[in-house]
């Protein structure tokens, strides 16, 4: 009769709980069922042994109180019988002679592919087959084992075992200190390219050892007839060439009482060539200079070199495993994720580049120019993101330049304004004057040319002023010093008596600033407030809680204008420059202050200079009537 095979008890013992859910989730699809009960500990697998009702143990090799191979000692020397299946950790941590000397009846590596649970599973039904049809017959939990066919069995499954091996191994007599060969599997015959037949009987070192490496094989020969347990990174000569293998071997009694051993060869030519390489690039970003990160599929930094550690202030190491948002504040991380997803759709694209402020530890926030292209994809996972790599440049020094580039172009369509029309305007009619003044002979016509052609001149002077002062734009504030505000606006009253206005200097407080270019600001002011004031005008020079306001008692700025006051060219008179207030916008810009239009509360006009710093670096008001206690003594 033909049928599903019986169903199969297992005993999974494993301290990886998330890997052990995994396997049970898989093995539960297995033709015939497969039920799992998992356990953590070499004590916890014993009491479930001595419970009974298993057909098989799956075991990992580390254990948290012990191993796969001891766990197989404690349950024989019980008088379990039932097969048992080792699943090797890793690489670095596969059990070679004690392993493959044990009683086992597969062996498999460690890993949660479909290819290898599947393997997994043909195992474990092949042993629980094996195990069934014994020629003892005994239930599989007997406490009592046909002891006289046990040799028989063990051997059995040592070849099994040995032949079941995926990485090359070889089983040799320790004969005078030199290793011969008893058998290989067949993966050594692949791997080396010499078959069981050829290599029987003879040195292994003469096989597989490059010439170059004769002594230290023979020193490793030397610790494994001593029983010791060798772990080494060797070179070994396979059908390929030269390749670099990760080595364990452990020496055992054999069946004769005398020396054998088991070696099993794991390649890592390949790992070995990545980590070389990635210590290459790992060199060559180091010595490039510029900051580099890494970012995984969630956005969480993976890599970061120090160069990154500086520029921001944090420790390169404490960054890893935080999110980008760590340095970036939420639009620049939706601007890279933006070009992140424009790189993914489009496969012609390799990188891109996007302007983000990348915030420091102390809250500092620098301009930088990122380079981001998507890290190379997961062979297994195909088309999965893997996530990005970055390339930071502060362009901070660049951002200045353009923005004081962009400051020199507007003064310069500002000069070219004035020059072509302003200053062209007052020249023709001072022109056409002097021409209406030489042919006339009427005293009083030539009196009125002379005094039009004055007006012009005065006015070409003001815009030369102007232009003068507004030609200093964008320099750099290097070395403030503490300034008077009052001393300033007493110096503008001569002016202001002189256009017929009244100056009240009611202020007292003190700035850090360039004390000419104060000046500047304060005179352009004044002397807006009286051109466009009503005859006998008072201007009033006051301080605030965060600077000091100039205001006056005229006619004011209708609200639909106030915005377009400090624009270069903007006047509301004909003869003026367009240039008062905006030089004293620039001189505030270039303090790193603010400025505010408001009308003042008995009408005519307020305007604010705030954000100014105090000579002790405070800015509120208590400041001020220090000063002025300071000024009074």
């Amino acid at each position: 009769m033909s049928g599903s095979p019986d169903p199969v008890a297992l005993l999974h013992v494993d301290g990886d709980r998330s890997f052990a859910a995994d396997v049970q989730a898989t093995l539960a699809t297995v033709d015939g069922g497969v039920d799992v009960e998992r356990v953590s500990t070499v004590r916890d697998a014993r009491a479930a042994l001595d419970d009974g009702g298993f057909d098989c143990v799956v075991t990992a090799y580390a254990l948290p109180d012990g191993d796969g191979v001891e766990l197989v000692e404690v349950a024989r020397a019980a008088g379990h019988t039932l097969p048992f299946v080792l699943f090797a950790d890793d690489d670095c941590s596969i059990p070679t002679g004690e392993a493959v000397g044990a009683d086992l009846a597969g062996y498999l590596p460690k890993d949660t592919s479909d290819d290898s649970v599947a393997a997994l599973a043909t195992a474990t039904r092949a042993a629980v087959a094996a195990h069934r049809t014994d020629t003892d017959g005994r239930h599989l939990d007997d406490p009592e084992p046909d002891l006289a066919n046990w040799t028989t069995r063990r051997d059995d499954r040592f070849d099994a075992a040995f032949e079941a091996l995926p990485y090359p191994a070889a089983h040799v007599d320790i004969a005078d200190g030199v290793n011969v060969v008893k058998s290989v599997n067949s993966a050594f015959e692949s791997v080396f390219g010499v078959d069981r037949q050829t290599a029987a009987g003879r040195s292994i070192n003469d096989l597989i050892v490059p010439p170059d490496g004769v002594s230290s094989a023979r020193a490793i020969d030397d610790r494994v007839a001593a029983g010791e347990l060798v772990e080494a990174e060797l070179e070994r000569v396979t059908a390929d060439g030269p390749k670099q293998f990760l080595f364990r071997a452990q020496g055992f009694e054999g069946a004769d009482g005398g020396g054998e051993a088991l070696g099993v060869y794991v390649e890592i030519t390949e790992r070995n060539r990545r980590q070389r390489e990635l210590e290459r690039y790992a060199r060559i970003i180091e010595a490039a200079g510029d900051p580099v990160y890494t970012l995984d599929a969630e956005g969480n930094f993976s890599y970061v070199n120090r160069q990154l550690g500086a520029l921001t202030g944090y420790d390169s190491d404490d960054l890893v495993g935080e999110h980008v948002s760590t340095l970036m504040d939420p639009e620049d991380v939706r601007r890279g994720t933006d070009l992140i997803r424009e790189l993914i759709s489009d496969p012609e694209r390799e990188r891109g580049t996007v302007r983000i402020l990348i915030k420091t530890d102390d809250g500092e926030k620098i301009q930088t120019e990122t380079h981001i292209a998507l890290l190379p994809r997961d062979d297994e996972a195909h088309d999965a993101f893997a996530g990005t790599v970055g390339v930071i440049r502060d362009i901070t020094d660049r951002v200045e330049r353009e923005r004081r580039l962009e400051a020199q172009n507007e003064r310069l369509d500002a000069f070219t304004g004035v020059v072509g029309h302003d200053l062209r305007n007052p020249l023709n009619v001072a022109q056409g004057h002097l021409d209406l003044a030489r042919e006339s002979d009427d005293p009083v016509r030539c009196a009125d040319s002379f005094e039009a052609v004055e007006r012009s001149l005065e006015r070409m002077e003001r815009l030369i002023d102007s232009l003068l002062v507004l030609a200093r734009e964008g320099e750099p504030v290097v070395e403030p010093e503490p300034v008077r505000i009052a001393d300033v606006a007493e110096a503008c009253k001569p002016m202001a008596e002189t256009m017929g206005g009244t100056l009240d200097v009611r202020a007292s407080g003190r700035v850090l600033a360039d004390e000419s270019r104060v000046q500047q600001l304060v005179e352009n002011l004044v002397r807006n407030a009286i051109e466009h004031g009503q005859e006998g005008v008072t201007v009033s020079v006051v301080d605030t809680d965060d600077g000091f306001a100039v205001m006056d008692d005229g006619p004011g700025i209708p609200e639909d204008v106030r915005e377009n006051v400090f624009e270069t060219g903007y006047s509301t008179t004909v003869d003026g420059t367009g240039l008062g207030l905006s030089i004293v916008a620039r001189v505030a810009e270039d303090h790193g202050w603010e400025l505010s239009v408001d009308e003042c509360a008995e009408n005519g006009t307020r305007i604010e200079v705030n954000g100014i710093t105090r000579p002790d670096g405070r800015t509120d008001e208590r400041q001020t009537e220090e000063q002025r206690a300071d000024d009074a003594a």
